[in-house]
């Protein structure tokens, strides 16, 4: 983390983590107003519609500012009786606002561009000129290192756009200088506004792109892998804890995560040790990552017949894949009737062969175990898989 950015962090943000979002919104207000002003006057001066596209592109990223400011300001609402949860998903509602706004500026430069090709005129541009333009790039540059750091931090949805935004911003700029020196040796050629052109398009691209993701997190994505890991290796690490599974997290913006999991624990142990250990478990994860889980208490049986049925079901499992595991094995009933219920997980890419699966496990299990019937649950990880 560079020192600009780390002196702003510590005069503006101090220990309140909520106000990162706004930090970035009042920077980007900032720079991206001046730099408006400068590439618009400079494109008056030499009559560029690359350089007014550019400008104008810097517009809409104030208005973004201004609207990911208010987001900021809706997600820091406390939960009331309509949004028990908070209202930290609002981050969402403005990053498609944003998106749609990127869209609109993409289109318009788009027919500037076009228009530009069809009626070039002649453009006048100054060493001093490009000097200037060559410095706005170095500010989106920054601005992107700023936002990209700020969202590590975080993990804002909004911080991420804005710094794919500058990054973006920077590119573009590149292009346009790119463009207006080639001009100059171009003829006829109409360079100004094919670069205008390839910047509406690079905008709106980034828009399809920026929108995507978003999509994704409203309609739900993965649980992150390392996180997933660490909390799962704290469950298992407590001595009573024999295996943790069916992790699951909701994310409802602003930090505010709620959880459960399942956590297997000697079948004899009292229901107040059992209590007590999951309630210690429950505190720790949210001491270390601020996650409010609840835990479900799987009851383990030791006994050498569970275990030979359990090596005989992943040993039949393993058939597909070795990405395929089972959990929360329960022998139940007297020899000759005995039920074997347990669930499987199963990766997307199997999901049409559960009945084939099923199928396998109860002739096998039949077979070399004298289970009468078994009862399987098929499901699936929310931590994310690799793809087959």
């Amino acid at each position: 983390m560079n020192s600009m950015t780390k002196w702003l962090i510590k005069t503006f943000v101090k220990k309140d983590k909520t106000k990162y979002g706004e930090l970035s919104s009042y920077t980007g207000i900032a720079c991206n107003i001046l730099l408006f002003v400068i590439k618009g006057l400079v494109a008056l001066l030499s009559g560029s519609v690359s350089i007014l596209s550019d400008a104008f592109n810097n517009l809409s990223d104030c208005l973004s500012n201004l609207l990911s400011l208010a987001g900021y300001k809706v997600s820091r609402k406390p939960a009331d009786p309509e949004h028990p949860f908070g209202h930290g998903r609002a981050e969402y509602i403005v990053s498609l606002i944003i998106v749609a706004v990127i869209f609109v500026v993409g289109l318009q430069l788009l027919q500037s561009g076009v228009r530009k090709i069809l009626e070039p005129s002649e453009l006048y541009i100054t060493p001093w000129m490009m000097v200037i333009l060559v410095l706005t790039v170095l500010v989106k540059l920054w601005m992107y290192r700023f936002n990209r750091e700020l969202s590590a931090k975080t993990g804002n949805m909004i911080l991420a756009a804005s710094a794919q935004d500058s990054r973006n911003d920077a590119l573009t700029t590149s292009g346009t200088i790119l463009a207006l020196l080639l001009s100059r040796t171009a003829g006829n050629l109409p360079l100004d506004g094919i670069a205008a052109v390839c910047i509406a398009l690079f905008i709106l691209y980034s828009g399809f792109q920026l929108a995507g993701e978003i999509a994704g997190h409203i309609l739900g994505t993965p649980i992150d892998q390392k996180q997933a890991e660490e909390i799962l290796t704290i469950l298992r690490q407590d001595p009573h804890v024999y295996g943790a599974h069916d992790l699951l997290l909701h994310d409802y913006g602003n930090g505010k995560i709620l959880g459960s999991a399942h956590i297997e624990i000697p079948a004899d142990l009292p229901f107040k040790d059992a209590h007590k250990i999951a309630d210690r478990l429950e505190k720790t994860i949210r001491d270390l990552h601020g996650i409010d889980l609840t835990l479900h208490m799987d009851p383990y049986e030791e006994e050498s017949q569970h275990k030979e049925v359990y090596e005989l079901i992943l040993k039949t499992l393993q058939e597909y894949g070795q990405d395929i595991t089972a959990h929360d094995l329960q022998i139940y009933g007297p020899a000759g009737e005995r039920t074997a219920s347990f669930d499987v997980l199963l990766p997307y890419a199997l999901a049409d062969k559960q009945e084939e699966i099923r199928t396998r496990l109860q002739s096998i299990l039949t077979e070399q175990a004298g289970i009468a019937l078994i009862s399987v649950v098929f499901d699936h990880s929310y931590i994310g898989e690799t793809e087959r």
